[in-house]
């Protein structure tokens, strides 16, 4: 369309002719470069999405073993709770897996 009318502007040969004639080139070529941006970026887009099934069947397996991991770090915050009320040792219940056993919880928890 905007070949036809290229044309029929270089044919009439007037100075606004020539103007308009670049207007619509330089349009054209912004309207070219826009088109190539949007495919790539389209690309790109479908090369996420192609990709985003991969990403979650590896995330899936993560997931399990964050909760196994989970599961098992109460169990043993849950024994080291139990032994650090043992009391084996002195007066205090101060022994050396009583000690540990503390020491271990509170690095856990946070709490030193």
């Amino acid at each position: 369309m905007s070949d036809d009318l290229v044309k029929r502007l270089q044919a009439n040969g007037l100075d606004e002719c020539d103007e308009a004639i670049a207007r619509i080139e330089e349009l054209e070529a912004e309207n070219k470069l826009l088109n190539d941006q949007m495919g790539v970026l389209e690309e790109w887009g479908r090369e996420d999405l192609n990709a985003l099934p991969d990403c979650l069947m590896r995330l899936a397996p993560a997931l399990v073993e964050i909760d196994e991991l989970k599961a098992k770090l109460a169990k043993a915050v849950e024994a080291l709770e139990k032994l650090a009320r043992l009391g084996n040792g002195d007066l205090y219940g101060n022994s050396d897996g009583n000690m540990i056993a503390r020491t271990t919880l509170a690095e856990l928890t946070g709490e030193k």
